[in-house]
């Protein structure tokens, strides 16, 4: 036996579990709260507590807490016996508590007992109780109504509650609603001991209908009690009871059976009227109801109705339960529909192969899969935490964003949208971007699943055809497509624009239209014997175009295969190159021709003598070399100009070549510089003869533009192999053998000997020593006077170079001023000269000399410097003189070869006061007077060839009288040079020539020199010059 606390604050289910309880053998101790129960545990020790959970002072719940954080009390089981409304509550504390079960209220007996069983074991039941206790209980009221069939048992109040009490157990323990009223009306009729006993529910009383159960009537009667309203008697909630007939009468409707005595009563729950009661016709020796009896009915409907109510709401609990196992049957369908339908998702999500991602309606990315990140570089959890605008471009964010509103607006689809997106690397690309929305129940966005395709191969696809489309269409290559058959089925615009055929003409025609004469049948069948096997052809290839006109063209055919690798297509792709060719072939020209005569050049005369050296040393013949360099070209060349010396250059290139057989050949190497290679001459006198020849035909005057030109020619002369094995050695021997010919008169030929080597060596010493004698100070300048005819008297002095070499002793200008204009050095010494001539002619200042000019000879490459009157202004105020006590001298040549700008040097010369002079007038292969009346010249010396024979031979005085006559006309003042006797002196002065110069006066001599014959000749100061014309 174990001993069971019963907890419930209902007298009524603590009475109902006590007398079960007890049935089953166990002592029952009882409690109506939680408080009262913590002091019967500690009073009782229970094996086993049943409470309720709803309880006033202190709940199930919190009682059972304080239970179990008492160490003494907390191993003490626990059944929560609770109405089903909170039966889902008691299961969580169930389950957060491993020493409590639930079992509802109400539950069947045998059930109540099971749960006891499991938790305490079987009781030791006494023998006469041995039989089940729901067999029992059930036969409980049946042996009651049989007792109370005795009438000496009939009053016995005491049997009668406890019928009633032990009828709860049975109302307790029914399910289904109608045997419950029947089964309480039977009970009612044997409690009451009354002929009729009826029992009505009201409709609506849950989800159940109205029921009536009724006892002691014909079946045909019974219709009658379910139409029975007896709502508006019971309504006070009271019962009612009518002892005699009339009364009862009075409150049934009519037609009702006729009854003596009635007894109403009101089936109330806690809530509202659910039913009534109806006895009538009480037996026994007490025939009529008494206020014992309506007690006893209130109690009896209470159970009922309480029994009813709860039966009502078991039964809706379990159609709830029913349904709501079925929602939860469902729900968990659904939620594993919708965990596999997510799982799906997630899968493709993540493994699909465009970008994917969850996007809120703010642009925050909320998820991304795995193609979207590698498509923009990013890991995941960086990506999620930026925006969407972190991988479009700036310029494509307003298009994607307004896709964004259109759908979030209006709902509308999301239509692709091509835009550029950004890598995290910088890099970026072209996607192809879609987006859906996703909404709650409000309609309100909830978040955008949105779709990434990069389509950057797409577009660089796209790109190609289009570049390829254009470059089709605007290319300057012809582009020719046929099909296998070589039938044109495309060409292009430069096509028509090269061959002249347009579009039209050519679809479906073959390539042949095209053919030249110039293509011959067994190029084509090798061209396409190449194309067939190797898929691939290029070459130069003439065709015509539709003019007639023929071009050559480098054409490309190439063919395009099909999946098979047979030829589907040909595309040939071709430029006119003729006049490439032509450009091509005259450049080649050019490079091995000159380009003023049309002759051989330095590199091509080179090429052919190499391989005529190799020739003539397999088969020991003789080859000839001969130098040519022309003898008075620089100054046809500086006095006319360089178009009269070009025209003369082409005419010597003619004569030349007239001289020579076909064999040989004739090269222009530079300048005015000739070669002529001689094969198959084996005597050097054929080579003579040839020079002969060549100096003759060249001494021939020219006319070039009504000039006519006399120019001549030196001519060195060169043998393979015994002046030379190389280009390199016969080309110096020629030259060397050349150089000779000039020092012999110049107008002949020298063949190269040992003589001619050391002439060479000689002049490249000459030249090394050169270079070193300003700076070694071997230069000095002697002066000559020019003297006043008038008075006989010092006008000025010419400053003369001289080269007092340490072992030749003193060199003349005769002897290395052509050298230093062959070389260059000549502007060097034209430096020095200015300077030393400044500083002399300050020192004789400081003298007490006065003021005396010095005239300076100026070569061309110092006027072609460019600066001659900044660097005159700088060194004369260095030294402390004035430029105008300089005169600078040119000759003829020098002017007319520095045209080009000689004007606006003398120009500035002449700004300074600088005195011009033009040295040896009439002395050059042309005199021209048209310089001499533009350009700022003051003094025009006449040269001595002219002064030398003035006052004996009739043609030279009159020349002097013209050029006096002209410096006249022209104000300029006239110096006469080379006079050497009175006689001269006396002419000169009859003529009205104020000044000259000569040895009757004095010979160049040194500063020293000088400066003792100035001063010996002084008449006063030197102011008293002739006047100068500016």
């Amino acid at each position: 036996m174990a001993t069971i606390l019963v907890v419930d604050d209902r007298n009524l289910n603590r009475e109902f579990l006590a007398m079960l309880l007890g049935y089953a053998g166990h002592r029952v101790v009882e409690a109506a709260d939680g408080a009262q129960a913590l002091e019967r545990v500690r009073e009782d020790r229970p094996d086993l507590i049943i409470t309720d959970i709803a309880m006033p002072t202190l709940d199930g719940v919190e009682f059972v807490q304080r239970l179990r954080a008492d160490p003494a009390t907390a191993q003490i089981k626990v059944i929560f016996y609770t109405a089903t409304y909170r039966q889902s509550q008691a299961r969580k504390l169930a389950q957060a508590d491993v020493m409590a079960t639930v079992i509802p209220k109400p539950s069947r007996p045998q059930a109540i007992l099971d749960a006891v069983t499991a938790a305490v074991g079987k009781a030791a039941v006494p023998s006469d109780r041995r039989a089940a206790p729901q067999k029992t209980l059930k036969r409980a009221p049946k042996v009651l109504i049989e007792t109370l069939s005795s009438k000496d048992k009939l009053d016995n109040l005491s049997l009668r509650l406890a019928t009633l009490i032990e009828l709860s157990l049975d109302l307790a323990a029914e399910r289904d609603p109608q045997r419950l009223l029947d089964f309480a009306c039977g009970a009612a009729q044997a409690i009451f001991n009354v002929r009729v006993s009826a029992i009505g529910t009201f409709g609506g009383v849950g989800a159940e209908p109205g029921r009536f159960s009724v006892r002691g009537v014909p079946d045909e009667m019974r219709p009658q009690f379910g139409d029975l309203d007896l709502g508006a008697v019971l309504g006070d909630g009271r019962p009612h009871r009518f002892n005699d007939p009339a009364t009862a009468a009075a409150v049934l409707p009519a037609g009702h059976p006729p009854i003596g005595t009635l007894l109403l009563v009101p089936l109330t729950s806690s809530r509202r009227p659910i039913g009534w009661l109806y006895l009538a016709d009480r037996g026994g020796s007490n025939a009529l109801f008494g206020e014992l009896d309506e007690q006893i009915g209130m109690t009896l409907a209470t159970q009922l109705a309480q029994a009813y109510e709860n039966l009502v709401l078991y039964s809706e609990t379990v159609t709830y339960a029913a349904r709501l196992e079925a929602e939860i049957a469902e729900r968990k369908h659904a939620q594993r529909s919708l965990r596999e339908s997510e799982a799906h998702f997630r899968a493709i999500f993540d493994h699909a192969p465009i970008g994917m991602a969850v996007i809120s309606p703010a642009g925050r990315f909320m998820q991304v899969n795995r193609a979207l990140c590698e498509l923009v570089a990013y890991a995941q959890e960086d990506l999620e935490q930026l925006g969407f605008d972190a991988i479009v471009a700036a310029d494509e964010l307003t298009a994607a964003v307004a896709d964004f509103r259109t759908q979030a607006d209006d709902g509308r689809p999301s239509e692709d949208v091509e835009m550029r997106y950004l890598r995290r690397d910088g890099g970026t690309g072209w996607m192809l971007f879609r987006a859906s929305v996703l909404r709650d129940e409000a309609g309100d966005p909830l978040h955008f699943i949105a779709q990434f395709k990069d389509i950057s191969e797409r577009k660089q696809a796209e790109e190609d055809l289009r570049l390829a489309a254009s470059v089709y269409d605007n290319t300057m290559d012809g582009i020719i497509v046929t099909d296998t058959d070589a039938r044109i089925i495309a060409v292009n615009p430069a096509f028509t624009a090269i061959t002249g055929y347009g579009t039209e003409e050519v679809i479906g025609r073959k390539p042949s239209l095209m053919c030249s004469e110039r293509t011959t049948p067994e190029f084509y069948d090798a061209m396409w014997e190449i194309l067939l096997r190797e898929g691939h052809w290029e070459g130069e290839i003439w065709n015509r175009r539709k003019s007639g006109e023929a071009f050559l063209e480098w054409l490309v055919i190439s063919m395009v295969p099909g999946p098979d690798g047979k030829p589907v297509r040909y595309v040939g792709v071709f430029n006119d190159i003729t006049e490439l060719r032509r450009k091509d072939e005259h450049i080649r020209h050019l490079a091995f021709h000159d380009p003023l005569t049309g002759l051989p050049n330095r590199a091509l005369l080179r090429d052919r003598l190499e391989h005529s050296i190799a020739f003539a040393g397999r088969e020991k013949h003789r080859l000839g070399l001969m130098f040519i360099d022309l003898d008075g070209f620089k100054a046809v060349n500086d006095s006319l100009g360089h178009d009269v010396g070009d025209s003369l250059l082409k005419e010597v290139a003619d004569r030349l070549n007239q001289c020579v057989r076909q064999s040989d050949t004739v090269a222009r190497i530079g300048g005015d510089e000739f070669v002529i290679l001689l094969e198959h001459a084996h005597d050097l006198a054929d080579y003579a003869s040839l020079a002969r020849k060549a100096i003759a035909a060249l001494l021939q005057p020219v006319k070039v533009d009504g000039q006519t030109i006399q120019i001549g020619a030196s001519i060195g002369i060169a043998c393979f192999p015994d002046d030379g094995g190389n280009f390199r050695e016969l080309m110096q021997s020629a030259d060397d053998a050349m150089y000779e010919a000039k020092s012999a008169g110049r107008g002949t030929y020298r063949f190269f000997g040992p003589a001619t080597t050391a002439d060479a060596a000689q002049r490249l010493v000459l030249e090394i020593e050169l270079r070193n004698a300003v700076a070694n100070g071997e230069l000095e300048l002697y002066y000559q006077p020019t003297v006043s005819l008038g008075r006989d008297a010092p006008f000025g002095v010419e400053a003369m170079l001289r080269w007092r070499h340490p072992e030749r002793g003193l060199v003349l200008p005769a002897d290395f001023i052509p050298l230093a204009e062959d070389t260059g050095i000549i502007a060097e010494l034209g430096d020095w000269v200015l300077e030393e001539a400044c500083r002399q002619c300050s020192a004789w200042k400081a003298l007490g000399l006065g003021r005396i000019r010095i005239a300076i000879t100026v070569a061309a490459k110092q006027l072609q410097q460019g600066d001659l009157p900044a660097r005159i202004a700088g060194i004369t105020l260095s030294h402390g003189i004035s430029p105008s006590d300089l005169e600078i001298k040119l000759t003829e040549s020098v002017i007319l070869a520095n045209r080009g700008h000689i004007e606006s040097i003398l120009a500035r010369l002449h700004e300074i006061g600088v005195v011009v002079a033009v040295d040896d007038y009439g002395s050059g292969a042309f005199s021209s007077l048209a310089y001499l009346r533009r350009l700022p010249i003051d003094i025009l010396s006449i040269d001595r060839s002219f002064v030398g024979k003035a006052d004996s031979d009739e043609e030279d005085g009159q020349f002097v009288r013209s050029i006096l006559a002209l410096g006249r006309a022209l104000k300029l003042t006239v110096v006469a040079e080379g006079v050497e006797t009175e006689s001269q002196a006396d002419f000169l002065r009859s003529c009205g020539c104020s000044l000259s110069q000569g040895y009757l006066y004095a010979r160049p001599a040194p500063a020293a020199d000088v400066e003792a014959w100035l001063r010996g000749h002084m008449d006063g100061d030197l102011a008293a010059q002739p006047p100068i014309s500016h």
